[in-house]
């Protein structure tokens, strides 16, 4: 019968160390390169994200036509309103025999039809009727050459304003030109070859 401490055949050894069960390590964590990646983006939302680059672009390209036609706009109208005030002018300086104000108004109408030029492709962008926007430049600079040459039959006007008023009406040719440069780009269909009739700057 066994007591309170158990008899083994093997002798006890004071010396022998005792043997103790180890401890099982950690387990090891897996590498970086094993690490799971996050997941890629899929086809769809590549998609999704370019498209919504693209939306945002055309609403830009779309904000900044609507800024330069309303520029353009601006411009247009207060040409107009400008050449009704040099033709205003030029007949009053031909009733007072005043030339040099007749002069200005020819300098100043020739600026007025270069300016309608200039403005005509910001007008035109986007336009619901691009025909009438053409017309009205061309109705524009027609405008402006009449105030030049209205000044020009001042007959008193001496050969420096003569000068003068020949450089305006060559100057308002050159933007008529100009105009239907642009009028040709913006009324012809696409693909089609582009003519431009040639007006003599010197007439």
């Amino acid at each position: 019968m066994l007591g309170p401490i158990q008899h083994t055949s093997m002798p006890f050894d004071p010396a022998r160390p005792l043997v103790t069960a180890p401890h099982s390590p950690p387990p090891e964590m897996p590498s970086a390169s094993l690490q799971p990646l996050p997941p890629a983006d899929n086809g769809r939302d590549q998609f999704e994200r370019r498209q919504g680059e693209q939306q945002e672009d055309a609403a830009e390209r779309d904000m900044r036509r609507q800024q330069q036609r309303a520029e353009a706009m601006r411009a247009f109208n207060g040409a107009w309103a400008r050449l009704g005030a040099l033709q205003r002018m030029a007949h009053a300086a031909l009733g007072d025999g005043d030339g040099p104000q007749a002069r200005e108004a020819a300098l100043e109408a020739a600026a007025v039809a270069v300016s309608i030029r200039d403005a005509l492709p910001g007008v035109s962008a986007g336009a619901v009727d691009v025909p009438m926007a053409v017309d009205s430049a061309r109705a524009g600079v027609g405008a402006a050459l009449g105030v030049v040459d209205l000044a020009g039959t001042y007959p008193a006007h001496p050969v420096e304003d003569r000068i003068a008023i020949n450089g305006a009406r060559h100057r308002v040719i050159e933007a008529m030109a100009g105009v239907e440069a642009v009028a040709a780009e913006l009324l012809a269909p696409v693909g089609t070859v582009i003519l431009t009739s040639h007006l003599d700057v010197k007439a």
